[in-house]
């Protein structure tokens, strides 16, 4: 409010949605203080799909083949062609559709939200004192007791789907890109594998996290299918667990006769967005947050919101030289060492 601007220069936002109304998780307009923060045109991508163009997809889809490999036609065919006028209507495979169609624009977006962000974050980390080396960004001395890592460079969104910010290939930039969503709708539990695999390859080694909200969040929600939250879900966790296990390392087969070791292979994620073939080695997060409304003991946050403002504080706690930011970031890093 001090500098009437929102964000800082080294965070980008990329909101990608199937409804983008000016409306909250409550579907009440927002307030006047929302719409101050509400992303521009240049930070949306709307992943509406009119009807004259979903009819068009009825028709031809010899043309659009690489959609219906997995999206049966004629289920689609039954929800008409308004199906993504307003919303995914809770259904994960109009979800993933919706990324499909708008790939194109979600592509170009992110890698120029990733070229700002790395010319930003060097311009940022000069004024700062930090140097380049051989095209990465080191940090200047940090005192001791105890040694708090570099802040890290980071981009983020909201929405549906939160998509994103990394460093392009020719830059070395240590950024981060952080995907948040619900996994109980439609749009962001269907397309957030897809957009994190995407992210990941253009920006291979950034880092990716991932803020996921669970159905429990979302409970009592009268703007909000109770039905399907669940199944949901559970079909997302499915897949996420799926690509966070890929077997990279020889493991012994079980009940081997002569206890050989067999090397299984990696669970590379392979996709036609785009008619061309597209194979991500690595899994689409480095580190991915389970969001609940209530903790071990059973306790519930006050407000279905509230859950939102914990996600937003600890995004903006990698920004802050408070004793306690410091510890955060140290603590992850030392505990990503093992979960790698």
């Amino acid at each position: 409010e001090r500098h009437n601007t929102v964000g800082l220069p080294i965070m980008q936002y990329l909101w990608f949605d199937t409804d983008t109304q000016e409306v909250n998780i409550n579907r009440e307009k927002y307030d006047e203080i929302e719409r101050r923060l509400y992303f521009d045109d240049d930070e949306q991508v709307s992943g509406k799909i009119e009807p004259a163009k979903l009819a068009e997809y009825y028709r031809q889809s010899d043309e659009y083949a690489l959609m219906f490999k997995w999206f049966n036609r004629e289920a689609l065919e039954l929800l008409g062609t308004s199906a993504l006028i307003q919303g995914a209507k809770q259904i994960r495979p109009l979800g993933r559709l919706a990324f499909f169609h708008s790939y194109a624009t979600l592509r170009k977006k992110l890698e120029q939200k990733i070229r700002i962000i790395s010319a930003n974050a060097q311009l940022v980390a000069s004024q700062m004192g930090y140097t380049s080396i051989g095209g990465s960004v080191s940090s200047p001395p940090l005192a001791p007791n105890p040694p708090a890592p570099p802040l890290p460079y980071r981009g983020g969104a909201g929405g549906e789907v939160g998509a994103t910010v990394a460093s392009p290939p020719s830059i070395d930039n240590p950024v981060e890109i952080v995907i948040v969503t619900s996994l109980a709708g439609g749009t962001g539990s269907g397309s957030f594998i897809d957009m994190a695999f995407l992210a990941r390859e253009i920006a291979l080694n950034a880092m990716i996290t991932g803020l996921l909200f669970l159905p429990h969040v979302f409970e009592g929600n009268a703007a909000i299918a109770q039905e399907v939250i669940k199944a949901n879900g559970y079909a997302a966790l499915k897949e996420l667990d799926y690509y966070l296990t890929p077997y990279t390392t020889p493991r012994r087969e079980t009940g081997s006769p002569n206890g050989k070791n067999r090397a299984y292979p990696s669970l590379n994620f392979e996709v036609e967005w785009d008619g061309k073939p597209h194979r991500i080695p690595r899994p689409p997060f480095t580190t991915a947050y389970l969001i609940d409304n209530k903790n071990h003991l059973g306790m519930h946050t006050e407000d279905a919101t509230d859950v939102f403002q914990m996600a937003a504080e600890f995004l903006m706690l990698d920004f802050d030289s408070s004793p306690f930011a410091a510890t955060k970031r140290g603590v992850r890093l030392n505990m990503e060492q093992f979960l790698h």
